[in-house]
C-alpha cells in the first residue's frame, strides 16, 4: 500500500496532456475528469453531487485504512462493500455507492493511471424482487392526500401541496423535477411543460385537471416582486419558511409537506420516499389503460424493461392465476 501525499498547491490547472496526470493528482482532483464521462458531459448538480459524495466517502475509508485507493485490489473493495453492509446501508445505496466508485476507477483506468478498473466485478444487484421494488397508492389514497390539503386555510400553501400531489401522482414527475420546476417552463396555451430533469430535459403534457391546479395555484401565489428569481426563471414551487420565504422550495421542504401529508392520512410508508407517488402513476395509469407504451413516455423511460416493472405488477394483482388450481 502506498500512501496518499497531499499535493503542495490545491489551484493546479488540469493537465491537457494525460500522460502526465499522477495518481495523487487524480485522486486529490477526481472532480476535474469525472464530469466528462456522466450524462454524455452535462451531468445536473443533483447527479454529479451523487457521485461525488460517495467517492469522496471512499477516499475517506482510504485514508482511514492508510491506502492509496489507486493501488486497492478487487478483494480490497470487496471488503469495502462488506463494510457499507456491516454499517447498516440499504442494498440499493451501496449500489448507488459502488456505482461511483466503479465510476472513479473507470475513468482512472481512461487515463491509463491503472492497468485496469478492479471494480468491475463488483455486483450491484438488487435483493428485492420485481414486484418488491414498486411500492405505490391507490387512485383512492391519492385522492384523500389532495382532500388533506382541503383544510388549509392559506390558498398558497394549500394549492402548492395540491399541485405537488398532482406532479407527481398524476403527470408522474420525480421529486427533484418538481423542484425544478419554473413558471417559464409551461405553455398554457398548448398546454406542455418543460421538465427538468436527468439527461436533456423532455417535455410532458398534462392533462386539463393539473393545468388547472397550476393556473390557481400560480394566482394564489405572492406577488411577482416579492419572488425570489433565479436570473431568467422564477421559481414555481415557492417555500414559506422563514429565512427562504419566497424563495424556491428545497427537494427536503417538499419532502416534508408530502410526508406529513402522508403521516397525516395514514398511508406514509416508513422507510420509502414520496418518490412512491411516481410509481403510483406508472401503476394506476397501465391498470387504467393496458398501454405500456403511454406509461413509458408519461413517465419518461428510456428502457421500456423498466416500464414492463409496471405492467407486471398489475397483471399480477389483476389475474390472480392461482384461483384456477385453488380447491373449490
Amino acid at each position: 500500500m502506498q500512501e496518499l501525499t497531499p499535493l503542495t498547491s490545491a489551484k493546479l490547472g488540469r493537465p491537457m496532456d494525460a500522460s502526465i496526470i499522477t495518481p495523487d493528482y487524480y485522486a486529490l482532483h477526481y472532480e476535474e475528469f469525472i464530469p466528462m464521462y456522466i450524462s454524455r458531459g452535462r451531468p445536473s448538480a443533483d447527479t454529479l453531487s451523487t457521485y461525488t459524495s460517495s467517492i469522496n466517502q471512499f477516499l475517506r475509508w482510504c485514508r482511514s485504512s492508510n491506502a492509496h485507493p489507486l493501488y486497492l485490489r478487487d478483494y480490497q473493495l470487496r471488503m469495502y462493500q462488506q463494510i457499507l453492509t456491516d454499517n447498516g446501508y440499504k442494498d440499493d445505496s451501496i449500489a448507488v455507492k459502488i456505482i461511483a466508485v466503479r465510476l472513479f476507477y473507470e475513468v482512472a483506468f481512461k487515463l491509463q493511471l491503472i492497468p485496469e478498473n478492479p471494480c468491475k466485478h463488483i455486483s450491484t444487484s438488487s435483493s428485492f424482487s420485481q414486484d418488491e421494488m414498486i411500492k405505490y397508492y391507490t387512485n383512492e389514497q391519492i385522492q384523500a392526500l389532495c382532500d388533506f390539503f382541503k383544510d388549509e386555510e392559506d390558498d398558497f400553501v394549500r394549492l402548492r401541496g395540491t399541485l405537488a400531489v398532482y406532479l407527481m401522482a398524476v403527470e408522474g414527475l420525480r421529486c427533484v423535477e418538481v423542484h425544478r420546476a419554473n413558471r417559464e417552463d409551461i405553455n398554457f396555451e398548448l398546454g406542455i411543460m418543460q421538465i427538468h430533469g436527468k439527461g436533456h430535459g423532455r417535455q410532458i403534457y398534462p392533462c386539463a385537471e393539473t393545468l388547472n391546479v397550476i393556473n390557481d395555484y400560480i394566482n394564489a401565489c405572492p406577488n411577482m416582486s416579492q419572488i425570489g428569481r433565479e436570473g431568467n426563471f422564477t421559481p414555481l414551487f415557492l417555500s414559506n419558511a422563514k429565512f427562504t420565504r419566497y424563495k424556491r422550495i428545497s427537494r427536503d421542504g417538499l419532502r416534508y409537506i408530502l410526508n406529513k401529508a402522508l403521516r397525516a392520512c395514514g398511508i406514509k410508508i416508513e422507510g420509502e420516499s414520496c418518490h412512491i407517488l411516481r410509481h403510483s402513476c406508472g401503476t394506476n395509469l397501465y391498470a387504467a389503460k393496458k398501454d405500456l407504451r403511454l406509461v413509458q413516455d408519461v413517465l419518461g423511460h428510456r428502457d421500456p424493461k423498466t416500464t414492463a416493472r409496471y405492467a407486471h405488477l398489475s397483471n399480477r394483482l389483476t389475474n390472480r392465476d392461482t384461483a384456477s388450481i385453488a380447491p373449490k
